[in-house]
Order: C-alpha cells, then sequence, then structure tokens
C-alpha cells in the first residue's frame, strides 16, 4: 500500500503557497490592490497570527505614493511570511 499525504493538507499548501506569491506580483506590477488584500488575508487564515502583522505591514505599504519606500517596505514585511510558511508543517 502506498501511503499517500491528506488531499485537504495539500490543497491548503498550495493555496498558501499561491497566496505568497500574489503580493511578490504586486510588486512587480503584475496582481490588484483586491488580489493582495485576499491573498494577505488567506496568509493569516493559514500561517495564524504570527503573521498578521506582517501582513497588515504590507498592506499599509501599498498605500504609500513613493515606488521604492513602498517596495522596501513591502519586501521587508514578506520576510517574515516566508520565513513562517517555510516553519509550516
Amino acid at each position: 500500500m502506498v501511503l499517500t499525504p491528506d488531499k485537504e493538507e495539500y490543497a491548503r499548501r498550495a493555496a498558501t503557497t499561491e497566496a505568497l506569491r500574489t503580493p511578490r506580483a504586486y510588486l512587480d506590477g503584475q496582481a490588484r490592490g483586491y488580489e493582495v488584500e485576499d491573498a494577505l488575508r488567506t496568509l493569516v487564515e493559514a500561517l495564524g497570527e504570527t503573521v498578521r502583522y506582517p501582513c497588515q505591514e504590507f498592506w499599509k505599504a501599498t498605500r504609500i505614493e513613493d515606488e521604492a519606500h513602498r517596495e522596501v517596505i513591502c519586501v521587508e514585511a514578506l520576510h517574515p511570511i516566508e520565513r513562517q510558511l517555510r516553519r509550516a508543517p
């Protein structure tokens, strides 16, 4: 018998990984604000309260007019989210 991973767990992990790609796409100009909001909400639901603050910081940074400053803050906010995703089971 072959042991297969739980389908629900696999789907949750795939959705979380895709949700992390959306903020990166936003920085490249490939995603819209509402897509980023949905992705950040998905990340908080999947990874818990530990990523709530970095997600809030990313969302606040999307409102900054200066593009260079906005990008720096967004990238800094993504690092703890990515770190938490690597730790997640």
